[in-house]
């Protein structure tokens, strides 16, 4: 869930939060959600304590406590994205990727 938007300043970054995207699983914990990130065009999700080194994976957790950042890369569209999908600790995905898209400001 979320709104699977964010907006992002050219060549700058921006925390994710949980409005923009969250899973919820009733037998799980956050910790145990974890997101898989694909086809990232115009920028990279990162941790924000390593801002410029990629990641492909996170945690509801990680959300939650403010660790997870989108970084553009500086080209000059006016948008970027990238894909998720959440699974639990059994291995049940939330189905199709989804696509969170990010305005890109000048």
């Amino acid at each position: 869930a979320g709104d699977l938007d964010i907006s992002v300043g050219r060549g700058r970054s921006v925390r994710i939060t949980t409005a923009d995207i969250t899973a919820i699983d009733p037998e799980d914990h956050a910790h145990t959600l974890t997101f898989s990130v694909s086809n990232a065009s115009n920028g990279f999700i990162a941790y924000v304590n390593s801002p410029s080194s990629p990641i492909s994976a996170f945690t509801q957790a990680e959300l939650e406590q403010g660790s997870v950042l989108f970084a553009h890369d500086g080209s000059t569209s006016e948008t970027a994205k990238f894909d998720i999908i959440v699974a639990d600790k059994a291995g049940a995905t939330s189905g199709a990727a989804q696509t969170v898209n990010v305005a890109v400001r000048a």
